[in-house]
């Protein structure tokens, strides 16, 4: 393959002519990219290693070329993905003069979310040091190809989102979407309370999502289709909602979320696997879930 670059042709001695109106002419020579391996068109002083700046950046360890048929098939992994955009990502918009710019960008605190986002993408990841607000570094994965872009803003994934997004229809694998999303926003935690009844203190596991009121909504209409959980009342401050599960339907939930062992946060995943061995309250009807998932069994 041969990239033509912009204000270059070909004429029939196979010769390559500048014609960006200054009347002036060179003859260029064909070079093979050092990344992708295409030939491409080169003036007589160019150094001619890179066709374009997406391989220039990929060569100098910037980010590498990204799958163009991302969000396109929706496996396991892309919906997993788009969970953790949905809760960690924005959209960025460029507007210059003749034309506007959209990219995804996904900044975490968490490596592991990073690098495996980043295996998914096809791109590499950038670690930026603290900044005044935060004491830990943080981890950098941009998307820019414009179709995957768009696949995911036709889906509803708009600027300054964090409090007005709702529910996107997801085509498959809804359960790697919310366990994406939790990896992102939501928490999980073993805390000590004690029975009303009889003063025994015990072991609670608690969950929650944060997000939107429309999101959370959304997320709960579908948890009570797919794990039978009860519908709670969304605590909000400052135009943040939170949704909390405790015990039985958090059992359910994780049991529903790592099901088919895909990409996770490990250490969120560590917290259910010590709650597997918590012994029940007192006088109650917690019953454990019969198909518990491999990757939250205790090592």
């Amino acid at each position: 393959m041969t990239v033509w670059p912009k204000g270059y042709f070909q004429d029939a001695e196979s010769q390559w002519w500048f014609s960006s109106g200054t009347q002036t002419r060179a003859r260029a020579r064909e070079c093979r990219c050092k990344t992708c391996g295409a030939t491409f068109a080169v003036v007589p002083k160019g150094k001619g290693r890179h066709c374009s700046q997406r391989c220039r950046s990929a060569d100098f360890g910037g980010t590498s070329p990204i799958r163009p048929d991302l969000f396109e098939h929706w496996t396991a992994g892309e919906s997993w993905l788009a969970g953790v955009i949905w809760a960690d990502g924005c959209l960025l918009e460029e507007f210059r003069r003749y034309r506007q710019r959209r990219y995804v960008v996904l900044n975490t605190s968490d490596i592991e979310i990073a690098d495996q986002a980043a295996a998914i993408v096809g791109a590499q990841v950038r670690t930026y040091p603290p900044g005044k607000r935060s004491i830990l570094p943080s981890h950098r994965v941009q998307i820019g190809l414009a179709p995957v872009v768009e696949r995911l803003v036709d889906l509803g994934l708009a600027p300054r989102k964090s409090k007005t997004c709702e529910w996107p229809s997801i085509p498959g694998h809804l359960d790697s979407f919310v366990r994406g999303y939790f990896d992102g926003d939501g928490s999980v935690g073993i805390y000590t309370i004690k029975d009303k009844a009889s003063g025994t203190p015990y072991d609670r596991l608690k969950v929650n999502f944060v997000g939107s009121g429309a999101f959370l909504d959304g997320l709960q209409d579908h948890l009570i289709q797919a794990i039978g959980a009860r519908r709670q009342k969304l605590v909000s401050h400052s135009n943040v909602y939170y949704l909390w599960y405790s015990y039985q339907t958090a059992l359910d939930l994780a049991a529903y979320m790592y099901a088919d062992g895909g990409p996770h946060l490990p250490r969120k995943a560590k917290v259910f696997q010590r709650a597997r061995a918590l012994p029940r309250p007192p006088l109650s009807r917690i019953r454990f879930p019969q198909s518990w998932p491999e990757v939250l069994m205790a090592a």
